[in-house]
């Protein structure tokens, strides 16, 4: 059952998942994306480090004029950026990797400046600038 779902209406369907690992007895997270033209997902995004990954939002954020996924990482205490193809979802970075009021991120969301907002953990909502870091 998927956690969040973000659709952009040029790159497609994105969903967060999860599948049971029962050798393991746990859930492995994955953020899928969907095109418009098929049911099926064309590519799925893992972290190397998929230990400690729980994505618990995504949406779509323009930086420094390219449109990138954003990924919240509850676990991770970070938001990972990634370049969107249909072939791939590639990992760039971690955005605001030196900030420490970003803890435990649970909500991403844009305004109609193109702010970005950042729910975390006890309420802390942190914000960025309309145009989105170089």
């Amino acid at each position: 059952m998927p956690q969040a779902t973000f659709v952009n209406k040029f790159l497609g369907t994105v969903v967060i998942s999860y599948v049971h690992d029962t050798d393991r007895h746990n859930y492995d997270y994955q953020v899928l994306l969907f095109t418009h033209d098929t049911p099926k997902a064309v590519v799925a995004y893992s972290p190397p480090d998929s230990e400690s990954f729980y994505p618990t939002d995504v949406c779509f954020y323009v930086i420094g004029g390219v449109t990138v996924l954003l990924v919240a990482d509850w676990l991770g205490d970070s938001v990972h950026v990634l370049h969107v193809t249909e072939e791939r979802l590639s990992f760039v970075r971690h955005l605001a990797a030196d900030c420490t009021e970003l803890v435990k991120p649970g909500a991403l969301s844009t305004d109609w400046t193109g702010r970005l907002w950042v729910g975390c953990r006890g309420g802390t909502v942190l914000c960025g600038s309309p145009l989105g870091p170089d």
